[in-house]
């Protein structure tokens, strides 16, 4: 008994060893295992950071290329009838303007992002406004409104001083945000022209783009382009003569199409700028008459029937009209314009043009030489749109670069690039501001009637 007993003691202990060398090997099994997958995790760690370190590179090396007037998505810029949506992001210097009232925000204008702190605008877009801590800058959006777009407030809003709600001469602002803007794919800067005082080519073929009125009634909510074509300055002063006067070329041109039918119509923190959000570039020369005839593109998010704005960027090309004819479209209607300061653009037969809702947005030419996109003109005013001889007027970019340089301090270049000290995280990972609670407010067919206005601000 004693020694079966010894003997199951026996066999007990036995047991114990047995288990005792399988939990030992379990030990080191699950040891190994996780050794392995620490060793696994590690390595997949440092492959993820050398692929975040791979790819930050790739993103800086684009972002330092990104300039001025060459958007990544290159635009639609064949011909339209009409006007069209203008394919997402392919304008990425074009900015939706709205303002803030309460909890409402409003759809104002457009504007376009010259600088990576700095946006150009009409001047009527924010004459009598109450303070500059009301608006709200969308970029690098498509739609007139997305959740997902970049805003930024204002610090600072520059009307021209001697801009004339009557003449509508030097109507154009700047606005100066709160931040920088992380420029990318979707957000870029236009280019300016460098010569001053410079007439729009005649008859060259532009481009206008905004969310305005694509007819004669509410805005687009789809980004808008028209082209327009330049009307040398004689005739964009007869256009409007009868009904406004004089209209002073030296400071507006007209551009749209003569016969009708399309036509452009009615920030508190630096912009991160993109490959959606970049700035255009500006014309170098002072006081410089676009090329006549010239084809030149406008987008926006304006009115593109009898009915409210696009939701989607529009664009339209329009053709640069000399001056002289600029001044005969509008001299019965308003007298002399001054084509030193504006010029019109668009097309003399008519259908497209800008509308209500484009205000403020730009017009731009390419430029083949630096295969870049030059900012021309400001979207202004015009009668109706889209009527046969009545094109819409631009105010002239290079008229004022003087005092857009004094203003912003900033050296317009030929070719200007990017600040060297982006950041590639805020622009990978930027926290948008969100405005989720705040309500966007529904158009009102009276408010935005024009019909019974003669002269109209677009």
């Amino acid at each position: 008994m004693k020694k079966n007993l010894r003997s199951g003691q026996s066999f007990h202990n036995k047991q114990q060893v047995k288990d005792a060398h399988l939990g030992s090997c379990l030990q080191l099994l699950t040891s190994f295992i996780l050794f392995q997958t620490i060793l696994l995790i590690t390595i997949m760690k440092q492959s993820t950071i050398i692929i975040t370190i791979w790819l930050a590179a790739l993103e800086l090396t684009a972002v330092l290329s990104l300039q001025c007037g060459q958007p990544a998505i290159k635009p639609q810029t064949s011909r339209i009838v009409g006007g069209r949506d203008a394919i997402p992001y392919s304008w990425p210097w074009q900015v939706a303007v709205y303002e803030k009232r309460g909890r409402l925000i409003k759809f104002a204008c457009g504007a376009t992002i010259i600088s990576d702190q700095w946006l150009l605008s009409a001047g009527h877009c924010f004459h009598n406004k109450a303070h500059v801590n009301g608006y709200l800058f969308y970029m690098g959006t498509f739609l007139r409104y997305e959740k997902q777009a970049l805003a930024i407030q204002s610090s600072e809003v520059h009307v021209h001083p001697l801009f004339n709600m009557k003449t509508m001469e030097y109507d154009v602002a700047l606005i100066k945000l709160k931040r920088k803007i992380p420029f990318s794919n979707k957000v870029l800067p236009v280019c300016l022209p460098s010569v001053r005082n410079y007439y729009p080519p005649v008859n060259a073929t532009a481009f206008v783009t905004g969310w305005g009125r694509t007819t004669e009634s509410y805005g687009s909510m789809r980004l808008q382009q028209v082209d327009v074509t330049i009307i040398e300055a004689k005739k964009c002063k007869s256009m409007y003569h009868s009904l406004f006067g004089p209209i002073n070329t030296d400071l507006m041109f007209c551009a749209g199409h003569e016969g009708g039918g399309k036509d452009s119509c009615q920030l508190k923190r630096k912009i991160p700028f993109s490959n959606k959000v970049l700035p255009v570039c500006l014309p170098s020369v002072r006081n410089y008459y676009p090329s006549v005839n010239a084809t030149a593109f406008v987008t926006g998010w304006g009115r593109t029937t009898n009915s409210d704005g696009s939701m989607r960027l529009q664009q339209v090309d329009v053709t640069i009209i000399e001056a002289e004819k600029c001044q005969s479209m509008y001299h019965s209607l308003f007298g002399t314009i001054n084509t030193d300061l504006m010029f019109c653009a668009g097309h003399e037969g008519g259908g497209k043009d800008s509308c209500q809702g484009d205000s403020g947005g730009p017009l731009v030419l390419y430029d083949t030489e630096t295969d870049k996109w030059f900012q021309y003109g400001i979207v202004s005013w015009g009668y109706g749109c889209a009527h046969p001889n009545m094109t819409a007027v631009y105010t002239i970019i290079s008229s004022h670069l003087d005092w857009i340089e004094a203003t912003t301090e900033m050296y317009i270049p030929e070719k200007p690039t990017l600040d060297n000290e982006t950041d590639v995280n805020s622009i990978q990972q930027e926290s948008y501001e969100s405005y989720e609670s705040i309500e966007i407010e529904q158009p009102n067919s009276t408010e935005l009637t024009t019909a019974e206005v003669l002269m109209t601000t677009i």
